[in-house]
């Protein structure tokens, strides 16, 4: 079972200290998560002084083929993505041989674990949260960076701000089905999008990533909106096979639903989680849908359309004298030549 964490201000026991392993160059303060690849710690950097996260990799995850050097890559191109949407990532190291990850600390609690507690979230904070999710995922697809896994687990909250962790760190799914009990683990399966499914070859091109990143944001609202997520499945066939059950449709939404959700909102979110990805849309018509959404929800007028601006009145047409004189003024001849 996983250790609780310790309140910060609480005085430590040698016994949870050694809970905690022993890296070079750190103190480890506090554990954040954990996922099948390895676990996220609160962190203080005794050189920096400064407060960051850090991920310790499993050691057998660590010596897969191809794995660090991949991460380290991914590390490195994502380090200039500076977006308050998004959790930066400061690099990769090796602490006598253990593989680690520097993250910015984010303030907050994931999405999972508000989920986990049954949290119910109303309309507006929901469709403020989306906002904001893909406001930092448009920012990276600019710079043609994807998260290509996005789950409950990489939404942090705050109060005021959500930001999105892991974009253009990795591509597949890390975490175990949604029921898994352990509330440190993430449910990403039944947010991903059916071309994205392990199975299936990855999209290779920009706008198939974007579309894969669209329908997980389209999943974790749906969840935040519901309660529950889109799907129930916990593998790709018992997924699939739901997803074959509710053609045509795409999703199978609460008793009553169209009572208490903003009906933007569900038409959008029915929207996102098309089987086809060309369907899906663009970051910009999903954020003005989402905008719309919330208006609707929160019970604002919603912006009248931008109409083209009316084209200005013809001119009207000009006096033409019936005789026009065969001199140019000022040519010696006509009138501006009098003295």
């Amino acid at each position: 079972m996983p250790m609780e964490p310790r309140p910060l201000d609480a005085p430590a026991a040698p016994a949870e200290l050694s809970a905690y392993p022993e890296l070079p160059g750190f103190r480890l303060i506090q554990e954040l998560g954990r996922s099948p690849k390895g676990i996220v710690y609160k962190t203080r950097r005794l050189v920096e002084q400064d407060i960051v996260a850090v991920k310790l990799f499993r050691d057998a995850v660590a010596k897969e083929p191809g794995f660090r050097a991949n991460l380290e890559t991914n590390a490195d191109n994502t380090f200039l993505l500076e977006h308050p949407g998004l959790v930066r990532c400061l690099g990769c190291l090796d602490a006598e041989g253990r593989l680690l990850l520097v993250m910015e600390y984010a303030k907050g609690e994931p999405l999972s674990r508000a989920l986990q507690r049954n949290v119910r979230f109303l309309p507006p904070r929901a469709l403020s949260i989306a906002m904001q999710c893909a406001e930092g995922l448009h920012y990276a697809y600019q710079r043609r960076r994807f998260h290509g896994r996005l789950h409950t687990g990489d939404l942090i909250l705050s109060d005021e701000e959500v930001r999105v962790l892991g974009v253009g760190l990795g591509e597949r799914p890390e975490h175990p089905a949604w029921n898994v009990k352990d509330p440190h683990l993430f449910e990403p399966l039944v947010y991903t999008a059916p071309e994205a499914m392990p199975s299936r070859p990855l999209p290779a091109s920009d706008e198939g990533r974007r579309a894969m990143d669209l329908y997980s944001l389209g999943a974790l609202l749906y969840h935040m909106l519901t309660g529950s997520p889109p799907y129930r499945g916990t593998d790709e066939g018992a997924i699939q096979q739901e997803r074959l059950s509710l053609q045509p449709g795409v999703v199978r939404w609460p008793k009553g639903a169209e009572k208490t959700l903003p009906s933007r909102a569900i038409a959008l979110i029915e929207r996102m989680l098309s089987p086809d990805p060309t369907a899906r849309g663009v970051y910009e018509s999903v954020l003005a849908a989402l905008d719309e959404a919330l208006r609707e929800a929160e019970g604002r007028p919603l912006q009248a359309p931008r109409l083209p601006p009316e084209p200005p009145p013809p001119l009207a047409p000009a006096e033409v004298p019936a005789h026009m004189p065969n001199y140019l003024p000022g040519d010696g001849r006509g009138p501006a030549s009098v003295k």
